[in-house]
This record gives structure tokens, sequence and C-alpha cells, in this order.
């Protein structure tokens, strides 16, 4: 039992691009197509680990930036 992959769904795609770089080294690609705002793949050795999208409005207003497993 291991960690698959995670998702980030965040009010800032630009700013956590630029965070995690920084942090931690991750490499962001994105791509227009998929949810609304399009979606973003973290990997590191070119090897993609986890996802981002940006919070649309179909999600509710109080639900803050958040990774899910």
């Amino acid at each position: 039992n291991t960690l698959g992959w995670i998702e980030l769904i965040t009010t800032d795609v630009a700013g956590a691009k630029e965070f995690y770089k920084a942090v931690f080294g991750w490499n962001a690609t994105s791509s227009e197509a998929g949810p609304p705002g399009g979606y973003t793949e973290f990997n590191l050795d070119a090897m993609p680990f986890a996802g981002m999208m940006a919070k649309n409005e179909g999600m509710p207003a109080e639900m803050p930036s958040m990774w899910t497993v």
C-alpha cells in the first residue's frame, strides 16, 4: 500500500507553481485540457506524481485550497 497520486485544488495556480518549485524543486506542466482552468501535473525527474487544478465556481465558496489523496 503506497500513495499513488495526490491533487491540489487551489485559488492560486500560478502561486502554487512558484511555491512548490522554490521549496521542493517540483516541475509543473500545464494543459488547458481537463477541468475549467486547465490541469497541471507536478513531476520530479520527469516522473509525474501529483496534479493541480483551479478551484472553480461549482465548488463551495467556503472550501479552502487543499490537497486530496
